[in-house]
């Protein structure tokens, strides 16, 4: 707080000429400590200089009202300025999207359609913003909102957060129907979750499919996904499918993915293999893999090959056994009902 007030009243001095960044930038920091009446100060020296209506300095100036709780004065702000960017319009959505009234509603669904009547196109930060709210109607209606438009990207994952899986899922899947609306890859990776959920493998098979068709199934983050849902589903025949597919680069969480599918269904020797093939190929093993392959280990009783991974884990890759790590190797003796 000391150097805030210190640098508001450096900005405060007739001959200080600060520039636009700097003057953003300072606002903004008001904005994210709560310091209005700094913040109002910073306006005076922006109002004095002529930046008010310039679009950094005026988006900051407004988020710091917003952030502060004078969400008029950000409207204000907002209506006085002759031109505005789509950072403009989504301090003001995202702006009533956190103040939690749903009386806004109208006002917002406004605002999107001002928004393009001025020509501007939505990013997925107006879409974000327009789909925070917890209120699972007014979800649903500004999700109508959204695949009703073409875009790159989309907030299902409110859905997800919020524990609306059946909506989120009936949500893409019109989505796929109206095909007019083209997800991204963190999208899709958000509704894995209620497909699983609510539709088992078969909802998870709808989002592999869509991914297949936009193109989108070389993504690692996408991939791993689908490998940990399809695992979980007890389709390994499918999760093994996705990690071999030859355009995917496997990263750590790939091969461990893989490893504990296998394990977590009893299939020690498989889970054995891949972390094999994983050090084979030049990749090194982490404390999840570990983790992993060890529980694999337990879960089909193989202790021998456990153990000599174990003590391959301490004595040539020198990692230092974890209280995860010896946990496992505790309890797969415990279910060998070996001594320790």
């Amino acid at each position: 707080m000391f150097i805030m007030k210190l640098l508001v009243g450096f900005i405060k001095l007739p001959w200080c000429f600060a520039y636009d960044y700097t003057l953003a930038t300072i606002s903004k920091v008001c904005g994210e400590i709560g310091d209005l009446n700094s913040g109002k100060l910073i306006h005076g020296k922006i109002f004095k200089i002529g930046f008010v209506f310039d679009f950094i300095v005026a988006n900051s100036l407004m988020s710091m009202y917003s952030k502060c709780g004078e969400f008029g004065e950000c409207l204000k702000l907002f209506d006085e300025m002759p031109e505005r960017n789509v950072g403009a319009w989504n301090v003001i959505i995202s702006g009533y999207a956190d103040s939690g009234d749903l009386n806004f509603y109208k006002d917002m669904s406004d605002f999107v359609k001002d928004m393009q009547i001025e020509g501007l196109k939505p990013d997925v930060i107006t879409v974000s913003s327009h789909l925070s709210l917890r209120d699972g109607d007014m979800v649903k209606k500004r999700a109508s909102w959204v695949y009703s438009k073409k875009r790159v990207g989309f907030g299902n994952d409110g859905y997800v957060k919020n524990g609306s899986l059946e909506e989120g899922l009936v949500l893409f899947q019109e989505i796929q129907v109206r095909d007019e609306v083209e997800l991204n890859k963190a999208s899709l990776v958000s509704v894995l979750p209620a497909c699983s959920a609510v539709s088992g493998l078969i909802g998870v098979k709808q989002i592999h499919g869509y991914a297949i068709k936009k193109e989108s199934n070389d993504d690692v983050s996408l991939c791993n996904a689908l490998i940990g849902i399809y695992s979980k589903c007890g389709s390994l025949d499918h999760a093994k499918q996705v990690f071999e597919h030859g355009s995917f680069h496997r990263d750590p969480i790939s091969w461990s993915s893989m490893i504990s599918g296998y394990g977590l269904q009893g299939k020690g020797e498989e889970a054995i293999f891949v972390y094999n093939k994983m050090l084979h190929l030049g990749n090194k093993s982490d404390m999840i893999t570990i983790v992993g392959v060890l529980s694999a280990c337990g879960r089909s009783g193989l202790v021998d090959e456990g153990l000599r991974i174990y003590k391959s884990t301490i004595n040539e890759y020198r990692m230092k056994p974890t209280v995860e790590i010896c946990a496992c190797v505790v309890n797969m003796l415990g279910r060998s009902g070996q001594p320790g």
